[in-house]
């Protein structure tokens, strides 16, 4: 139905917002571009792949919830079937709203 496509499609929008602003937070930490880059492109596959070791955890539930929470594949999963789920919107937009508070705080700091 068209509501699920519009609720997936606004899903995948802030997921790109929250990726944008974790990567302008990153540019943030060189003045070299490549190695911006590749802080950014580490710290997002990070997050790619956090759940699979957190598969080594499984003995330590929580501890593997935990992690498994932070990884994009696994809110994106929903997002991708045309599902509707509010934790995986929540997600992205504390993930989108820390990102843009630590871009705001670095700003802040790098004119003093």
């Amino acid at each position: 139905s068209f509501s699920n496509f519009f609720l997936s499609f606004f899903t995948i929008a802030i997921f790109a917002g929250s990726l944008l602003a974790i990567c302008q937070a990153v540019s943030f930490a060189s003045k070299y571009v490549a190695v911006n880059f590749l802080i950014s492109f580490f710290i997002i596959l990070l997050l790619n792949i956090i759940h699979i070791p957190a598969t080594l955890f499984y003995k330590w539930n929580a501890v593997q919830n935990f992690l498994s929470y932070f990884s994009f594949s696994v809110h994106f999963e929903n997002a991708a079937k045309g599902i509707f789920d509010s934790r995986d919107i929540l997600f992205y937009l504390a993930l989108l709203t820390f990102g843009l508070e630590l871009n705001i705080l670095l700003l802040r700091y790098d004119k003093s």
